[in-house]
């Protein structure tokens, strides 16, 4: 039932488009307006690009754990009789495992991603420290990179 949901929530999204996110903007926009309505686009771009790559995710998730580990790889992933552990019993059940863990991952990292990394990238959040030390570095590698093509 909970894929179905899934599915659902992602056939009903996928719907929207950013024509209706732009509606929902006025025709003149003040420079300020404008900024909120570049940052919630970059946000529609971002959550959504997630939201599919989660989807084909799960799919893929789904054609294993319900086809592959009931027919094909029969016994490789087993759960215990008192249905609280599962039992993996071959390297392709311990792949799974590691492929639902970075499915859960991703998953969990969207939220950052579009609320605070698209938010940083249009400036309207401040940099920390770690931020600015990794921009140092990324232009330092660049400075590097531009020197050796000179020469």
């Amino acid at each position: 039932m909970g894929d179905v949901l899934f599915f659902a929530s992602y056939v009903a999204c996928a719907r929207f488009s950013k024509k209706d996110l732009d509606a929902c903007f006025p025709k003149e926009l003040s420079e300020k307006e404008a900024d909120e309505k570049n940052t919630a686009m970059l946000q529609f771009d971002t959550y959504f690009g997630c939201f599919k790559k989660m989807a084909l995710w799960h799919l893929v998730e789904l054609v294993l754990g319900k086809l592959l580990f009931k027919t094909v790889f029969k016994g490789a992933l087993l759960c215990s009789s008192d249905g609280l552990e599962w039992h993996y019993r071959s390297g392709l059940a311990h792949l799974f495992l590691v492929l639902h863990i970075l499915g859960t991952v991703q998953a969990l990292g969207m939220h950052r991603t579009v609320f605070i990394k698209s938010a940083k990238t249009m400036g309207m959040i401040a940099k920390t420290a770690k931020d600015v030390k990794k921009e140092e570095k990324a232009a330092e590698k660049a400075e590097k990179k531009e020197a050796k093509k000179e020469k």
